[in-house]
C-alpha cells in the first residue's frame, strides 16, 4: 500500500548510516576492510552484497547487520537522496530495454496487482515517500526471519552461522 518505489528508496537510505554512524561511514568502513558494498531491488526482494577478503567476514557481517537492521532513515538523508533517485529513474526510462520491460509488465498484470506498479515508482511517488513510510516498511520487511544470508568463500560455515545468529 502507499506510493510505489518504497523498497527501492529504502535500498538507498540504508546506506546513509545508522543512529551511531553518519552518511558515508559504513561505506568507508567496508572500504577499509578492502571491500565494497552494493545493492539491487527486485520485485520480490532487495539484495545487498558485501565483498571483502575472507579474513574480514566478521567485520563485514557486523557492518551489514548494522546497515540493514538499524538504519537511521533521517528525513534530511531522504531529501539529499531524492535527486539521485530521480536521476536513476530518468536513466531507466531512457534505456530502451528497461523501458520496454516496464511497459510489458504494465500490461501483463491486472490494474490491482502489485507487480504492475513500477519498481522504482514514479517521480510523483517519490515526493510522497517520507521517513515515516520508510520506517513502517523497514519494520515490516527488514526482520531477520525474512532475510537470507549467503556467504561464499574460505570461511567456516558453522562460525558464520553462529555469528549471524
Amino acid at each position: 500500500d502507499g506510493p510505489a518505489g518504497v523498497a527501492h528508496v529504502l535500498e538507498h537510505l540504508v546506506f546513509k548510516g545508522s543512529p551511531d554512524r553518519a552518511p558515508g561511514e559504513i561505506d568507508a568502513a567496508v572500504e577499509r576492510l578492502g571491500g565494497e558494498l552494493g545493492a539491487r531491488t527486485f520485485r520480490d526482494a532487495t539484495q545487498y552484497a558485501v565483498t571483502v577478503p575472507a579474513g574480514a567476514w566478521r567485520d563485514a557481517l557486523a557492518l551489514l547487520s548494522e546497515t540493514l537492521l538499524r538504519p537511521a532513515l533521517r528525513p534530511e538523508d531522504l531529501a539529499a537522496e531524492r535527486p539521485v533517485l530521480r536521476d536513476e529513474m530518468a536513466l531507466a526510462a531512457a534505456d530502451p530495454v528497461r523501458a520496454g520491460v516496464a511497459a510489458l509488465v504494465g500490461r501483463l498484470f491486472p490494474d490491482d496487482d502489485p507487480y504492475r506498479r513500477p519498481l522504482m515508482g514514479a517521480p510523483e511517488d517519490l515526493e510522497k515517500i517520507d521517513a515515516d513510510a520508510l520506517r513502517a516498511f523497514h519494520a515490516a520487511a527488514y526482520r531477520p526471519e525474512r532475510m537470507s544470508l549467503v556467504v561464499v568463500g574460505a570461511v567456516d560455515p558453522d562460525e558464520v552461522a553462529a555469528a549471524a545468529e
